[in-house]
């Protein structure tokens, strides 16, 4: 979740410069693949005998801290912040 959630995103800024086809594909591709690498963690971590609540729970403060990470990249904090 920390390495794939963020990138999509972050694949889709003007920074990086892309542009045709990559520029439109790279987000879908992040986005696609998050969902898999989630899967196999999840059976990596059931394996070890972790609960299936314990699993809910860490995919839940995952999807959160990468929404509030998403949230500060967008910009909406610095209304927030006195200039």
């Amino acid at each position: 979740m920390r390495l794939v959630f963020p990138f999509v995103d972050l694949s889709g800024r003007h920074e990086w410069h892309l542009h045709g086809a990559i520029a439109t594909i790279l987000p879908r591709v992040m986005l696609y693949a998050q969902f898999p690498i989630e899967g196999l963690l999840a059976k990596f971590v059931l394996k070890s005998r972790v609960t299936l609540n314990g699993v809910a729970g860490q995919l839940f403060y995952f999807h959160f801290l990468g929404a509030a990470q998403l949230w500060m990249v967008s910009g909406a904090l610095d209304r927030f912040t006195v200039h």
